[in-house]
């Protein structure tokens, strides 16, 4: 004897279905298999697990955030001056006016500034080279 459906008509029944629950997880579209063993007790351990893990994801991400917080005044400072430094760089010439002024003011502080910026400048690009250097022996 057929089996009743709630469909009128024998074309409107589904195709038989695939061995697949059918069940989707979250942002995916593939479906879990199901394995001819599998009870719903394992199903549901499963779930609860997952439950579990989804929530101590939330709760570690929540801590993290909270962690981070104190960051935000120092890394804020620190994008203020690297904004400051990259317009500097787009605009060279706003630097020779106060440059100008210092030199013209004070001739002798203009005069050992620029000797302790030419040392600076000669340092930095010998550590340069050597590090270089350093990495190159590595290799």
């Amino acid at each position: 004897m057929p089996r009743a459906t709630g469909c009128a008509t024998p074309r409107a029944r589904s195709a038989p279905r695939s061995k697949s629950s059918g069940r989707t997880w979250p942002n995916s579209s593939r479906t879990t298999p199901v394995s001819e063993g599998m009870s719903s007790d394992r199903d549901v351990q499963l779930a609860l697990r997952r439950q579990r893990l989804v929530m101590r994801s939330a709760q570690l991400r929540l801590t993290l955030a909270g962690q981070a917080e104190v960051l935000r005044a120092p890394l804020a400072l620190a994008d203020t001056a690297r904004a400051g430094v990259q317009w500097l760089r787009q605009h060279p010439y706003a630097l020779i006016g106060p440059v100008m002024l210092l030199a013209a003011l004070r001739p002798a502080r203009a005069l050992r500034w620029a000797g302790r910026l030419w040392w600076g400048w000669r340092t930095f690009r010998q550590t340069g080279r050597w590090l270089a250097a350093l990495q190159t022996q590595r290799r």
